[in-house]
């Protein structure tokens, strides 16, 4: 990747020194680290940042969510006729259409 912009800051020293140190072991320049650690965080943040957009998607649909207790255990199995039974006496009725 062709690198086109220049960042500095000022960090402590025992920082400074400790990330030298990480770099040192690791076989990288000290801007390698710092860019791996970047990239790193930068995931992590967007990661997280769709995690809460999906929770606060669960948390609006669970707001919909909820039980519908009609006392006929059949219900599920026999909803279909019911609905076909419904429409059919809806339309047959005089002055419904």
């Amino acid at each position: 990747m062709q690198k086109t912009a220049l960042f500095n800051w000022q960090i402590a020293l025992e920082l400074k020194q400790a990330l030298e140190t990480i770099a040192k072991e690791e076989q990288l320049s000290l801007a390698q680290l710092l860019e791996r650690i970047v990239r790193d965080w930068l995931k992590r943040y967007k990661e997280a940042e769709s995690d809460a957009a999906q929770q606060k998607m669960r948390d609006a649909a669970a707001q919909a969510f909820g039980t519908f207790n009609s006392h006929q255990p059949d219900l599920s199995t026999t909803a279909s006729q019911r609905i076909r039974q419904s429409l059919k006496q809806h339309y047959e009725s005089p002055g419904t259409h």
